[in-house]
């Protein structure tokens, strides 16, 4: 039986994507009928109605600012359009015209922020800092492994993290990692390599997956000093 998944798909039917007949996962994990999926389909396309009537609410907030609005307001209103990027990047269909309407709106907000902080150096710099970090977060988003890790209700269940990992492309991969500490990673590479194992002596090579492994260990050896502090 053929099963219809769809080409821009939103977080829950991604997550039986991957589980569906995938060897990485337990046996009833991988067990998928239509029927799962038109449910996950449904969840999600749910999710994404009830996005768009808040992120019109969002938007009119933003248009009816005042321009002696406090500081804190602004910043809460930037804090809620970034949790709404993180939002839109998981859900189903093309929604790249919101995404960049957001990021129109935090860079509307953010000139507004650094015009307030124009006599502080410091200040600024800092500003400059986040700039930079923001644009790479919204960029990691762009995958959708990292968008539905991302979320708050954990699509991506703890006990599926690893395989699921094992089943990406190495450009995803490396995009997820950057969401982990070194102490992390090294507990994702230690049960990556038990499931492996695991799964070889069940007669099962899967070379894709242990190049996976390979490179999350790569990663861990490239991790400096510095980067482990920070972590």
């Amino acid at each position: 039986m053929t099963l219809r998944f769809s080409p821009l798909s939103g977080a829950h039917e991604r997550r039986l994507q991957r589980l569906w007949d995938n060897p990485l996962f337990l046996p009833e994990r991988r067990r998928i009928v239509q029927r799962d999926i038109d449910l996950a389909q449904q969840q999600d396309a749910e999710e994404r109605e009830r996005f768009l009537v808040e992120f019109q609410t969002l938007l009119q907030e933003a248009m009816n600012l005042s321009a002696n609005v406090e500081s804190d307001v602004i910043l809460t209103l930037k804090e809620r359009l970034d949790q709404a990027y993180e939002r839109c990047s998981s859900l189903p269909g093309d929604l790249a015209e919101i995404k960049q309407a957001l990021r129109r709106l935090v860079a509307v907000i953010m000139n507004s922020v650094r015009a307030h902080a124009a006599d502080d150096p410091q200040a600024l710099s800092k500003l400059r800092d986040e700039d930079i970090a923001r644009e790479i977060h919204y960029e990691l988003q762009d995958y959708p492994l990292v968008a539905d890790l991302l979320r708050e209700d954990a699509v991506i269940k703890e006990d599926e993290l690893v395989p699921t990992l094992l089943s990406e492309s190495r450009e995803s991969l490396a995009a997820a990692l950057q969401l982990f500490d070194t102490d992390q990673a090294g507990l994702i590479s230690r049960e990556a390599n038990a499931l492996l194992l695991q799964r070889q002596e069940e007669g099962q090579a899967l070379p894709e997956a242990w190049a996976r492994l390979r490179e999350i260990e790569s990663t861990l050896a490239s991790a400096s000093p510095l980067r482990q502090t920070l972590n």
